[in-house]
């Protein structure tokens, strides 16, 4: 089992909607962590945007990255722009993923405005989560390939 940790900045939705894919798609693969920088309440339009794709990431909260930081990650995925010099020093890892995702939350938009903001975003993320999936967790060596 490989151990990914899904690092954002203030751990109140990409995160969450990164989590929920992985969970979905690669959960026999993979031990998977989320965590912020910041630490601030999962914001509802997040839910709402993965309830449409059937994933539900209502129960699913935030915390800091230093609740998580003894545990050596095969992967952090970053969301929200983190360049790699700026993830925590005390955090182990072997390979980084940045996931470059625009921030949809404006607080002077409205619901609507805000959750089509949220689909695109979801789109991306899930989009990078199958990549990432594909590329990291459902490889294949030639050891592991059977010609039965």
């Amino acid at each position: 089992m490989k151990n990914v940790l899904i690092l954002s900045v203030g751990n109140t939705g990409y995160s969450h909607m990164a989590e929920g894919y992985l969970n979905f798609y690669a959960s026999e693969k993979a031990r998977i962590y989320n965590a912020g920088i910041d630490k601030h309440a999962l914001h509802p339009v997040a839910v709402e945007a993965m309830a449409e794709d059937n994933i539900d990431i209502s129960l699913y909260t935030s915390q800091l990255y230093s609740a998580i930081n003894t545990i050596k990650y095969d992967y952090i995925i970053t969301i929200c722009n983190i360049p790699n010099k700026s993830i925590p020093s005390n955090l182990k890892w072997k390979k980084v993923y940045n996931f470059h995702i625009t921030d949809p939350i404006t607080l002077d938009e409205d619901q609507t405005a805000t959750l089509n903001k949220f689909r695109v975003a979801r789109e991306h993320i899930k989009k990078s989560i199958l990549h990432f999936i594909g590329k990291e967790l459902y490889t294949q060596t030639h050891e592991e390939v059977s010609l039965a």
